[in-house]
C-alpha cells in the first residue's frame, strides 16, 4: 500500500516536470531526484503538490503576457458561462460547470504548449477547430431544445453534469490528447477528418432524407455507408504509416495503431457533425420526424409530454448524448478491421 501511494506521488511530480518549459527541463529533473530522497508519506504528497502547485502557476520568462493570458482565460469562462445564462437560465448549473471545466483544459493546454514535450504530436489545428466548433454547436443546440421546448422538463443537476463531463472528454482530447491517441496520429489525421466529415455528413443526409422522403430505407444504407467509410479510413491510415511495414512482424504494429486512432479521430468528428446536424435538421422540420410506429407512439403516451413533438425533441436529444459517448470507441472497431486488412496486403505485397 505504501508504494502505492508512493509511485501516485512520484507520477505527479513527474506529470509537474513535463509540464515545465523547455528551459526548466533540469529544475524538473531536480525536483524527481529530491523527492526519491524525502521520506514519510506525507512529506512526499506536500511535496507533490508544491511541485505542481509550482508547474501550474509559474510565470513564462516575461511576467506581463503570462498575467494577461490568465486573465483571458478567466475572462472567457466567464463569458461562456454568463452567454449560456442569459439564453438558457434553466441550464444554470451546466452555466457554472462547463465554462469552469473548459477553461481548466485551455490553461492545461496552454501549459503542456510550453512545455519540453508540448509539441510532440497532437490533431493538428483543422482537427481540433472542427472538434471545438462541433462541441460549441452542441451546446447551442441544447440551449435550442431546452428554451423552445420547456415541457422537455427541468435541467437537472444530473443532466448538467453529465453533458459537461461528455464535453469535457471531446475538449481534453482536442486541446490534451493522451499520447496513445496520437502515437501515429501523423498518418491518420487527413484520414480521420475527411473520414469524420464523410460519416457525420452521411448520418444527417440520410436521416434527413428518410423522413423528408419517407424512405426509410436509406437509414440502413446511410449507416452500412458509414461502416465502410470507417473501414477504408482505417486502411488508408494503415497505408500512411510510415512505420507500418518496418512493423509487420509485430503482433499490433504500427500501422494497425495508426488505424484504430484515425477510428476514434473519425467517430470523435463524426458524432459532433451528426448530432450537430441532426438536430438542426429535426428544429427545422419538426413534423417531418413526427413518429408512425405503435412502439415509439405508446412511449409518447407513456411520457406524459403534451405533444409528441416535444417527445421526439428530447428523445433525439438523449439518444445522441448517448452516442457522442459511444460512437467514438466503436468506431475504432472497423477502422482497424481496414487497418488490419492493409496490413495484411502490405505483407503479401513485402513478401519475395
Amino acid at each position: 500500500m505504501t508504494k502505492g501511494r508512493r509511485d501516485r506521488a512520484r507520477s505527479l511530480v513527474a506529470l509537474a516536470a513535463r509540464l515545465l518549459p523547455a528551459q526548466r527541463r533540469d529544475w524538473g529533473q531536480a525536483m524527481l531526484a529530491e523527492f526519491d530522497a524525502i521520506q514519510g508519506r506525507w512529506g512526499r504528497w506536500r511535496f507533490a503538490l508544491g511541485c505542481a502547485r509550482v508547474a501550474l502557476v509559474a510565470p513564462r520568462q516575461a511576467g506581463g503576457p503570462a498575467l494577461l493570458v490568465r486573465a483571458g482565460v478567466l475572462a472567457g469562462a466567464a463569458a461562456v458561462g454568463l452567454g449560456i445564462y442569459a439564453l438558457a437560465p434553466a441550464m444554470a448549473a451546466f452555466a457554472m460547470l462547463f465554462p469552469a471545466v473548459l477553461a481548466g483544459c485551455v490553461w492545461l493546454a496552454l501549459l503542456r504548449s510550453r512545455s519540453a514535450t508540448g509539441q510532440q504530436g497532437g490533431p493538428g489545428w483543422p482537427l481540433r477547430a472542427v472538434i471545438l466548433g462541433g462541441i460549441a454547436g452542441w451546446v447551442g443546440v441544447v440551449m435550442y431544445g431546452v428554451v423552445r421546448y420547456p415541457a422537455m422538463g427541468e435541467f437537472t443537476l444530473w443532466w448538467a453534469v453529465a453533458l459537461t463531463a461528455i464535453l469535457a472528454c471531446y475538449a481534453w482530447m482536442a486541446l490534451l490528447p493522451p499520447r496513445f491517441t496520437t502515437s501515429q496520429l501523423a498518418a491518420a489525421r487527413r484520414p480521420a477528418l475527411v473520414g469524420g466529415l464523410v460519416t457525420g455528413g452521411l448520418g444527417v443526409a440520410g436521416g434527413t432524407v428518410a423522413h423528408l422522403g419517407d424512405v426509410q430505407v436509406l437509414k440502413g444504407y446511410s449507416w452500412l455507408a458509414l461502416l465502410v467509410t470507417l473501414v477504408v479510413v482505417g486502411a488508408v491510415a494503415a497505408r500512411s504509416s510510415v512505420a507500418a511495414r518496418a512493423a509487420a512482424q509485430v503482433r499490433v504494429d504500427a500501422g494497425i495503431r495508426a488505424a484504430l486512432q484515425a477510428g476514434v479521430w473519425t467517430g470523435l468528428v463524426g458524432c459532433l457533425i451528426l448530432a450537430v446536424g441532426g438536430m438542426s435538421v429535426l428544429y427545422l422540420a419538426p413534423n417531418a420526424y413526427l413518429p408512425t410506429d405503435a412502439y415509439t407512439i405508446h412511449a409518447f403516451q407513456a411520457s406524459g409530454l403534451p405533444d409528441i413533438i416535444t417527445y421526439e425533441v428530447l428523445d433525439s436529444l438523449s439518444g445522441l448524448t448517448v452516442i457522442l459517448l459511444e460512437l467514438p470507441l466503436l468506431s475504432a472497431i472497423p477502422a482497424a478491421m481496414g487497418g488490419a486488412l492493409a496490413a495484411s496486403l502490405s505483407r503479401r505485397t513485402a513478401a519475395p
